[in-house]
C-alpha cells in the first residue's frame, strides 16, 4: 500500500526538481544578431567597429545584460577577444537602438572582424 502511494506521488514531487534543472540554460544566455555592422579605419591604423543589437528575447518584459566581443572571423569561444563591451537593455522598451563601438588595434587592420553578442535575462 505504501509502495503504491509512493510510486504515484514521487513523479509529482519530481516535477519541480526537473523544472529547476532547466533554469541554468536561461543563465547560459542566448545569442543575439548584430545589426548595422560597420568598420572604419582610423589614422593610427586601428579599426573602429560600430554596431547595434536589437533585443529579441523569449524573456519578455525583463532586463537583459548583453556582452559583446570583437574577434577575427573563424574564432573559437575559448579565444581571447580583441575587445569587449557590456551593457543592459530592457525587453519591450520603445527606445531607439543604441549604437555600440569596439576598437581593434593596428595588428588587425584589414582583417575580417566579427562581433558576437550574448544576452542573459536578469530578474
Amino acid at each position: 500500500m505504501v509502495g503504491v502511494l509512493f510510486s504515484r506521488i514521487f513523479p509529482i514531487l519530481l516535477v519541480p526538481v526537473l523544472a529547476m534543472a532547466e533554469a541554468p540554460d536561461a543563465e547560459q544566455g542566448f545569442e543575439l544578431k548584430v545589426a548595422k555592422l560597420t568598420s572604419t579605419p582610423a589614422k593610427d591604423r586601428a579599426t573602429h567597429v560600430r554596431f547595434s543589437v536589437p533585443l529579441v528575447s523569449p524573456h519578455k518584459g525583463r532586463l537583459h545584460k548583453i556582452n559583446c566581443r570583437l574577434d577575427v572571423m573563424g574564432w573559437h569561444m575559448s579565444d581571447k577577444p580583441i575587445d569587449t563591451v557590456s551593457f543592459v537593455i530592457f525587453e519591450g522598451s520603445k527606445k531607439k537602438e543604441k549604437t555600440q563601438e569596439l576598437t581593434a588595434p593596428p595588428e588587425y587592420y584589414g582583417k575580417n572582424l566579427n562581433v558576437y553578442c550574448l544576452a542573459r535575462p536578469r530578474l
